[in-house]
């Protein structure tokens, strides 16, 4: 299997602002349960839930997703996304998980902390994934919420709706080349 989409930025040293991609280690369970809760921040703040049930709630939808992700696609490469602040020390952002198909890479999941929102790092992990299906004649897929931000990212990066919608999620496509991907039916991605 190819390695996850790295800008190949050296060890030692990066510009400040530089992102790379490593694989998930088995000391990352905590820092991916903090990336996912700032992700549902919003959410959270909607209800008039106790800490405890904010918790549990979290913990459950954490579980639940992380074992559907594993369960129905065998082989999904996930990594952390991380960035420099100075030069030289790196710092966790985001999560990345991605599954390779014959025909497409299809992003499972991509979450970035609140703090590192709005500041074009979602682009720039987005468009590394679109440069290695390019290279590789793939379509990259994706389901987002219609009128998200990240549903507005992905028609800027020139995503387009394919097929109806499947629950509260809208399946969106991208290809370097013609559309072969608009005959594709809503089953060819994983939910």
């Amino acid at each position: 299997m190819s390695p996850l989409p790295t800008p190949g930025l050296a060890e030692a040293s990066a510009p400040p602002g530089a992102w790379r991609l490593r694989p998930v280690g088995p000391g990352d369970e905590a820092l991916l349960r903090r990336i996912d809760a700032g992700t549902r921040q919003a959410e959270l703040d909607a209800t008039d839930w106790s800490e405890t049930q904010r918790e549990q709630f979290l913990d459950l939808q954490y579980r639940a997703r992380r074992a559907h992700y594993e369960a129905d696609n065998p082989g999904a490469e996930h990594g952390i996304v991380e960035i420099c602040g100075d030069g030289r020390a790196w710092s966790a952002a985001g999560h990345l998980w991605l599954q390779r198909q014959r025909d497409a890479l299809h992003v499972l999941d991509i979450a970035l902390r609140p703090d590192c929102c709005g500041r074009g790092l979602g682009t720039r992990v987005l468009r590394s994934v679109m440069d290695r299906a390019a290279g590789s004649g793939r379509v990259v897929s994706i389901h987002v919420e219609p009128g998200s931000a990240a549903h507005r990212l992905c028609e800027r990066l020139g995503f387009v709706p394919v097929g109806p919608l499947l629950g509260t999620h809208q399946r969106m496509a991208w290809s370097a080349g013609p559309a072969p991907f608009l005959g594709m039916g809503a089953a060819a991605a994983p939910p």
